[in-house]
């Protein structure tokens, strides 16, 4: 193909993806020779690439959106799809992403394809990036033109949106071990807060303390400093039930509400996500790049207990972690377990996971504040007292007390019990009736 047949076939490719920005069904596509005619290259491989990638979901495709809307230089010509000299082809692709946690807030981002550059002061600057699945992209530029460096420079502006200035930053966000990838934490919500933690008030105020006091009062050169440690970690030990997620979801939604400074962000880390060395490096990589940052980790004695010498390596790497050469700074961990006794001690020093904190069952009073709150919208009839019916819930969990309350609740809709405002009334007899299906319940779970 001719230099002037390749650059009129480019200019038709414009003049077409340029009316196909948004990912319409017709697609239009671009072949290796199209490309390298835009970048003014005899033949492709007299191209030179960059590549770059990210562990955050679609970041590299976020990045240069953001990127385009600041002042980067860079003009966006025209989107297309990929193809293999016109022999194979692979339409656009685009992914709708939720933002900020809102079930009708989405923004729509080309995760698959071809983006075609050009300076806004320098028309002969160009640059092509082929996005691939929106967490990678490769660059390409004209090695007779000082391409590599114009591609390194293109690089380093999107790193920066992608690092600097990430939608990311300032979030709730979950891994997913499957895909290795930090995206927005689905399904949560910010209507927590530390009140709604019932517990001990010295223990809960020496909780809140050790993490609000990391989280709202960190300032790198101050504590640098003094001589404070830059990050800290927690555990959070006790049986099931009582309360250990809960305080995640009371710092969820105090990041979701911007309560903490410096767009602090939250990383959730399910059991199943932390048993591998590389799931622990893509976690804390994002956690030093959008720093301040709450890293919970639930279940960690699948890799922290002593008896587990299968996740020996996942251990290691946590700890390298936590207290390695690379700093780890303005990064808070917080991990849980029913089995504090199983903890590696080596775990539990000063520069890891410093502080511990047992959360036990509920006494009476706690107890009693927890069936209040899960039965505020329902009424009691004259024959039953709360206090009577906390006697005889005593020594359990507050998950347990939520399901009681919820048993309870449904055998009164069964019944049909509610009163002239139309709110279900708990009687006796209802109690009774629940008291015996919650003991069979707890017999089978026990045999």
């Amino acid at each position: 193909m001719s230099p002037l047949i390749r650059r009129l076939s480019m200019l038709v490719l414009l003049l077409f993806a340029t009316t196909n920005l948004y990912g319409d069904d017709d697609d239009v596509f671009a072949d290796p020779n199209m490309v390298a005619g835009w970048l003014g290259v005899v033949t492709p491989d007299k191209m030179v690439y960059s590549s770059y990638s990210t562990v955050f979901e679609s970041g590299v495709a976020v990045g240069i959106e953001q990127m385009l809307g600041g002042d980067s230089g860079w003009k966006l010509i025209a989107r297309a799809s990929y193809s293999q000299f016109s022999q194979k082809a692979w339409p656009t692709q685009w992914q709708d992403i939720q933002i900020d946690q809102n079930p009708d807030r989405f923004q729509r981002f080309m995760v698959s394809g071809y983006l075609f550059f050009q300076h806004l002061e320098d028309p002969e600057r160009r640059l092509v990036v082929l996005i691939n699945g929106g967490r990678s992209a490769y660059i390409l530029s004209n090695s007779d033109k000082g391409g590599l460096a114009l591609a390194k420079e293109f690089q380093d502006t999107l790193s920066r949106e992608v690092e600097d200035n990430s939608i990311y930053r300032g979030r709730a966000l979950e891994y997913v071990y499957e895909e290795n990838v930090i995206r927005f934490y689905r399904g949560v919500s910010a209507k927590y807060d530390w009140d709604s933690f019932v517990y001990d008030e010295d223990s809960k105020a020496k909780i809140r303390e050790t993490i609000d006091g990391f989280l709202m009062k960190y300032d790198r050169e101050t504590w640098a400093s003094w001589g404070l440690p830059l990050n800290r970690g927690v555990l959070l030990y006790g049986p099931p039930g009582t309360g250990k997620s809960h305080v995640g979801k009371v710092l969820i939604s105090q990041v979701l509400r911007r309560e903490y400074p410096n767009k602090t962000c939250y990383i959730h880390v399910g059991a199943r996500h932390f048993l591998y060395p590389y799931s622990i490096q893509a976690v804390y990589q994002a956690a030093r790049m959008l720093n301040p940052c709450v890293v919970f980790i639930e279940d960690v004695d699948l890799i922290a207990g002593t008896n587990r010498a299968s996740r020996q390596m996942a251990k290691n790497e946590f700890m390298q972690q936590l207290s390695g050469v690379q700093p780890l700074e303005g990064v808070m961990t917080i991990a849980t377990t029913n089995y504090g006794h199983e903890i590696d001690p080596a775990l539990l020093r000063s520069k890891r996971l410093g502080y511990q904190f047992e959360i036990g069952y509920p006494k009476r009073t706690e107890s009693l504040q927890l069936l209040q709150m899960f039965l505020e919208k329902v009424k009691l009839s004259e024959d039953l007292e709360l206090t009577w019916l906390n006697d005889w819930l005593d020594n359990l969990s507050g998950a347990d007390l939520k399901q009681f309350t919820r048993l309870l609740m449904e055998e009164a809709l069964r019944n049909q019990s509610f009163d002239q405002d139309g709110r279900i009334v708990i009687r006796k007899v209802d109690v009774e009736v629940t008291k015996k299906v919650w003991m069979r319940t707890r017999h089978k779970k026990q045999g």
